[in-house]
């Protein structure tokens, strides 16, 4: 008696070669036939119209071997399991599909597996029958390409679902595809036939599932009975499916196209294989109509960059020629006229200068600010900082605005008030938001720094009792995005750029900057963390 299981199948087929009755029957039959090893469909036998099929030199080039590879390609998440669940649920399992002979030629052609078991040990017999030589011109693909020639976009759609129905003589067809950030369905994006309220399909236990795996998947037959709670199928009555897998660009199912009728389907010769090649076309088709929206997309992007560039460029150059031609014009008096002016009259021009070149700088800096925000290359390092010196830090920039429009400051912020802050980021903040105040403060107004201890934080106010504040405009500021800050249909000002950018430099220190303004008072404030 053998004792193992391979001992046994190589007596099994010793005797099989030995049967005259058996070698007869396998031998007469026109299709190949290979008789298969349940456990892992390794080939045991086949016939001569498997070995001319395949292109062998003899049986022994194909015994020994996984059935497997003879395809063109290995079936997606391919598991023995899962065809052995299809085999014992439906007693056979038939696809269409693409295969490769031994001198690696390929064909398309129809496998049916089915289990069987004589002598004591069970096997699965493997038919498989030539349908074309892959990709001829057959009558079929000639009007596939007629069909998905000579439309695009939506028009293309409906003729290639239109297609597929009178095809198929059936009733419904449609394309799904995945919907972003949501792996769970489908949206149906075209159907043709009668209108549906469901615009989804979802994936779990349906009728689309091994599709999305990569499979092209036909159900003959019974379909509301195998999948009982899709939406779908209960809205159509549908009864039988064919369907064929988009692919992206990366060789992944994005979506399917596919075909219901409301009774049985009859399979017609090269059916999954014309499908395949009519969801490679139509797959096309998507990426084509999305490079296109996208290409849209970024001619509209650089138009409002453009846009932007011109607007930037403009209000720089405004924001220049002040403070530009003061320095020029004092400059050149200094030059033709400086033995002309007394110590206090020649102190008194260089502070001016002094001040026009801050207000460049400032200029400059916030252009830089917003260059490196855009990039992304700010880093915070928090550390202690004392409020005051921020704030005398600032003096020299505000010290201008402030006397020539008779603006009085007042300063009510403790001397030894210690806050966390990044130092650099803090500096910019306090500054562009005493500047935008300045600037929006009527003459012989006054403008105020204060702090208030709130629940362990400092609150930061810097107000104006007397403004000329748009609150709109600093709404907007206080509210919009990059993007829409720059391509507003609004004019832009510097001050306005340095109260962005106060805000976005909040942002980072994980708090933000807040407004109160009316007719006669306009207050910002934002908390810092104590020291």
């Amino acid at each position: 008696m053998l004792n193992s299981r391979s001992t046994s199948i190589q007596a099994v087929i010793k005797q099989n070669e030995q049967d005259p009755l058996f070698q007869a029957i396998l031998d007469i039959s026109d299709e190949a036939i290979f008789i298969l090893d349940k456990k892992d469909f390794t080939i045991i036998d086949c016939n001569s119209a498997a070995i001319k099929l395949f292109e062998a030199s003899s049986k022994s080039q194909l015994i020994n071997i996984q059935a497997f590879r003879l395809y063109n390609y290995e079936p997606l998440e391919f598991s023995v399991e899962k065809y052995n669940e299809e085999l014992e649920k439906f007693g056979q399992y038939s696809q269409e599909l693409s295969f490769r002979t031994c001198k690696q030629n390929v064909f398309w052609g129809k496998m049916t597996q089915k289990n069987i078991g004589f002598t004591n040990v069970e096997y699965t017999i493997l038919k498989v029958t030539k349908s074309a030589n892959y990709l001829k011109d057959d009558e079929w693909l000639s009007e596939i390409l007629r069909t998905t020639t000579k439309s695009t976009g939506r028009q293309f759609f409906k003729q290639i679902t239109r297609m597929l129905c009178n095809t198929f003589n059936a009733k419904y067809a449609f394309i799904a595809r995945r919907i972003a950030d949501d792996e769970s369905r489908l949206k149906i994006f075209y159907f043709h036939g009668e209108t549906i309220q469901t615009h989804y399909i979802s994936l779990k236990d349906s009728f689309i599932e091994n599709t999305m795996r990569g499979y092209t998947s036909f159900y003959p037959s019974k379909l509301c009975e195998l999948f009982p709670n899709d939406k779908i199928l209960k809205e159509t009555g549908a009864q039988s499916f064919i369907g064929s897998p988009l692919f992206d660009s990366t060789g992944l199912p994005m979506g399917i196209i596919g075909v219901l009728h409301t009774s049985e389907m009859e399979e017609i010769t090269n059916s999954r294989h014309m499908l395949g090649i009519i969801g490679s076309r139509t797959a096309a088709e998507i990426h084509r109509i999305r490079s296109k929206e996208m290409l849209r997309v970024q001619t509209k992007d650089l138009a409002e960059i453009n846009q932007m560039k011109d607007k930037l460029l403009s209000v720089i150059t405004n924001d220049l020629q002040a403070p530009l031609n003061t320095v020029l014009g004092y400059s050149s008096m200094l030059r033709n006229k400086i033995k002309d002016y007394s110590t206090e009259e020649l102190s008194n021009k260089m502070g001016i200068m002094d001040s026009s070149l801050r207000n460049l700088y400032v200029l400059l800096e916030n252009l830089s600010d917003w260059s490196k925000l855009q990039q992304g290359k700010l880093k915070v390092a928090i550390k202690q900082n004392n409020l005051q010196a921020l704030l005398d830090d600032i003096k020299p920039y505000i010290k201008f605005l402030s006397e020539l429009k008779n603006i009085a400051i007042l300063n009510k912020v403790p001397a030894v008030l210690n806050v966390n802050a990044d130092s650099y980021l803090a500096r910019v903040i306090v500054r562009n938001i005493a500047t935008y105040v300045l600037k929006n403060t009527m003459k012989s107004g006054s403008v105020t720094f204060d702090t208030e201890l709130i629940g362990g934080k400092w609150l930061f106010i810097i107000s104006s009792d007397n403004h000329s504040a748009d609150p709109e405009e600093v709404n907007y500021v206080l509210t919009s995005t990059k993007q829409e800050f720059y391509i507003s249909s609004k004019e832009l000002s510097m001050p306005a750029l340095g109260l962005f950018i106060a805000r976005e430099f909040l942002k980072l220190q994980k708090t933000k900057l807040s407004v109160k303004i009316d007719d006669k008072k306009l207050e910002f404030f934002f908390e810092l963390d104590r020291a």
